[in-house]
């Protein structure tokens, strides 16, 4: 008896590997694949061209930006221009490697994942990236403080 074959749709081949890894405030694509014709390389990654999506706020009030990045290329000085007036997010670097500067606010970058794979990491899920802004300047809520009887020694 024969195996049934699939024929599998070209349109839901893979065609990338995702290997991000956040470092602080660092996004490293170092190791990300690309898959041709049957191959895996990281080499043939380096010629990719892939959409990676900033977004602030939720629901209604959610604004984002959507840029398109190669690994062997720095982004665009226009890009990181609109991304910082947009969204308050400056960033530098190129696609492969890439550092958030500055933000005002609570963000998240999304890669595109159709036709892709992301292999998820500490702080990454399903090619997701949440980036918090620090919060120490909110008040801090004190305990009232009870004195402790002290102990008298015999």
């Amino acid at each position: 008896m024969e195996k049934e074959r699939k024929n599998i749709h070209p349109q839901k081949l893979l065609e990338r590997i995702f290997r991000i890894t956040k470092r602080k405030n660092e996004i490293d694509l170092t190791g990300s694949v690309a898959i041709v014709n049957g191959e895996v390389s990281e080499a043939l990654f380096e010629t990719e061209v892939y959409q990676v999506t900033f977004s602030i706020g939720r629901g209604q009030r959610k604004k984002q930006y959507s840029l398109f990045m190669s690994p062997s290329e720095c982004i665009p000085k226009e890009e990181i221009d609109q991304l910082k007036q947009k969204l308050g997010i400056e960033i530098s670097g190129d696609g492969s490697l890439f550092k958030v500067e500055r933000f005002e606010r609570d963000f998240k970058i999304a890669f595109d994942l159709k036709n892709s794979l992301s292999i998820d990491q500490t702080g990454i899920k399903k090619g997701g990236i949440v980036f918090r802004k620090d919060h120490s300047s909110r008040k801090t809520v004190q305990l009232p403080y009870r004195k402790q009887k002290k102990k008298e020694l015999s």
